[in-house]
Formats: C-alpha cells, structure tokens, sequence
C-alpha cells in the first residue's frame, strides 16, 4: 500500500516504522534492534536519532528515552510509546548539555543528513564517556554498487539518501571524530551485496 506523505503512514500504522515498506523490512529491523540491544541497553538515559515512530527506542532497556525526527505525526507516535520527543534537524548541532547519554543509536538516518561528519562529532559530544553510538545504514560496497548500477541505473537517484556509505569509509571517518571501533556487522541478503550493516562506536 502507497501513502501519500509519512504522516499519513504513521496515523494508519502507529505501530509500524516508516522505513517498513513491507514484511521483506523486519528481518532488517529486528537486525537493528540486536544491536542495539547489545550494545545500548541498561542506561539511564537514552538518545536516538532519527526516532521515527519509536518501534526501536521502545525494545531497548534504558531508564529514560529520548528521540530527535522533523516529523510531527512521528513525533507524536513516539511519546505515545514513552519516549520524550524534540523535533529538530539533524544537520544542526544536538540541542543536548555535553556527556548527557549513556548511549545514542541511529538506525537508518545518517544516510539522510548532509552534514553526518558534524553528527557524527555531535553524537560524541552528548555521549558519556566510555557510552556507545550505534548506527545501522544501507550497505554500499563496490560489487553492490556496480550490480544495482547495472539492474537499476537510477539506483543512486535517491531523493531521500544523499549519502551511500561503506563500512570502511565510515569507519575512518568515525576515528577521525575520536570514536573507537567496537564491531561492525553486515545483514541481509549474500555477501557483498548486504543489505545494511551496522557501526558500533565506543567514547
């Protein structure tokens, strides 16, 4: 089914994530919420970027959640599901006091920020030290870009996506933020052409 905007969406599906665009997502999903899980869970204090409509933030253990999205009407599903919401841009400096959370996590948003090298800095800043910064984005790899070039030559033509990362060059741009690399996993589909893979940083 096709929604007009992701409003409409988040109304007819409260419980759903607008990155669910069918059952071929969940895998994804559940992917996302292991390792985050693993890595994000039993602070007091939680931070997630991009919360859309809260269907991550609310299966992870922390005392207190609080998500950042520009959408009203996810926004609004997400405190419905205990979690403090700030509409805010992510491509502007968090609006958060130095070392505030145990932990922060981005599934699926860094691909959607202009500035993510000033997220990424940003992301750090409010974290304690020692807490982690999960992320989980699209895989983009040579041999997947070359096959998705060739099947689908606007693949990279995405309106939503303004950057296609690899594990390797985000790696290196999160070291040059101070980060320390904990993991990296790759899901989804055969290897080399993964589906997503998560970063997980340490402080």
């Amino acid at each position: 089914m096709l929604y007009k905007s992701l409003r409409e969406k988040a109304i007819m599906n409260p419980n759903k994530d607008t990155r669910d665009v069918g059952d071929w997502y969940a895998p994804t999903r559940e992917f996302a919420i292991s390792m985050v899980r693993k890595y994000a869970s039993g602070g007091r204090k939680l931070l997630e970027l991009g919360v859309n409509t809260g269907v991550i933030s609310e299966r992870v253990d922390a005392k207190a959640k609080y998500g950042i999205d520009i959408d009203d009407s996810l926004l609004a599903e997400a405190r419905k599901k205990g979690i403090r919401t700030l509409k805010h841009d992510l491509n502007y400096p968090l609006p958060f006091k130095d070392a505030e959370f145990d932990n922060v996590i981005a599934v699926e948003s860094f691909e959607h920020v202009a500035d993510y090298m000033g997220l990424l800095r940003e992301s750090r800043r409010v974290l304690k030290e020692g807490g982690h910064l999960v992320i989980v984005v699209p895989y983009h790899g040579v041999v997947k870009n070359i096959a998705a070039s060739l099947v689908e030559p606007r693949h990279f033509h995405n309106a939503m996506h303004v950057h296609f990362f690899n594990p390797r060059l985000l790696r290196e741009d999160a070291a040059h933020t101070g980060f320390k690399v904990v993991e990296t996993r790759h899901f989804g589909r055969v290897p080399y052409l993964w589906r997503v893979f998560a970063l997980v940083l340490q402080k």
